[in-house]
């Protein structure tokens, strides 16, 4: 089975990070949108995905906005008959915080607003933001979650009759940091000690077996370039 993930699209955040750091954190959004000219670039990738036959049976994303917005523009050129869904281990470290204080992040009824068909996680009640934590995720916090997507990437390759089956992830730089650290049995540190750069929406692939073995393809490939 093979995954493919995407960091989602420039957002506003990035271009303050980029022009000034202390404005960066004097205007810094929780829960920011993409920047001028992403949906242009979204949709650059979702037409290069499709017309250099990269196989794409279902795409997932975290429930964040610029995950979400990323989706529907790629989906859009891609192919928007591809499910689409929304994991609730997909997010950012820490979550959706300013500072200290955690916020709840969208409710299922703005999801719906950004992406009208993507299937939201069962049995649960985002009616008031599906951000469930009081705090911003710690580091322990971030670790296991990372486990547990790793546990759960790896039991759907294990229980996938097709072979070829692909899912794409839609995520964002820290969290596919920590991801692919761990995926490749590194010592994953946070606060850049130890850094795998995902650009923003650059490409990386891994497969899983029904052995459960990952087998890394490519990390960060920019068809921008």
């Amino acid at each position: 089975m093979r995954f493919i993930t995407i960091r989602h699209g420039k957002t506003v955040n990035n271009v303050w990070y980029e022009k000034n750091y202390e404005e960066y954190l004097k205007n810094r959004d929780k829960d920011p949108d993409l920047a001028e000219g992403a949906k242009e670039q979204c949709e650059f990738i979702g037409n290069f995905l499709k017309t250099n036959n990269f196989k794409i049976n279902k795409f997932l994303c975290s429930c964040q906005k610029r995950a979400i917005k990323t989706l529907n523009y790629i989906s859009n050129a891609y192919d928007k008959s591809i499910p689409k869904e929304c994991n609730l281990l997909l997010y950012e470290y820490k979550g959706i915080y300013l500072e200290d204080k955690a916020f709840p992040g969208m409710t299922d009824k703005e999801i719906k607003e950004l992406c009208p068909d993507i299937k939201l996680p069962e049995n649960v009640d985002l009616s008031k933001g599906w951000y469930d934590k009081d705090h911003r995720e710690t580091e322990e916090e971030f670790r296991k979650r990372l486990k547990d997507v790793i546990n759960m990437l790896k039991e759907m390759a294990q229980n996938c009759e097709d072979d070829n089956y692909t899912v794409c992830i839609i995520s964002h730089n820290d969290f596919l940091n920590g991801f692919f650290s761990l995926l490749n049995n590194s010592n994953f540190v946070v606060n850049n000690q130890l850094n795998i750069s995902n650009d923003n929406l650059c490409i990386s692939s891994f497969d899983i077996d029904k052995k459960r073995k990952v087998t890394i393809n490519y990390i960060n490939f920019d068809p921008k370039i």
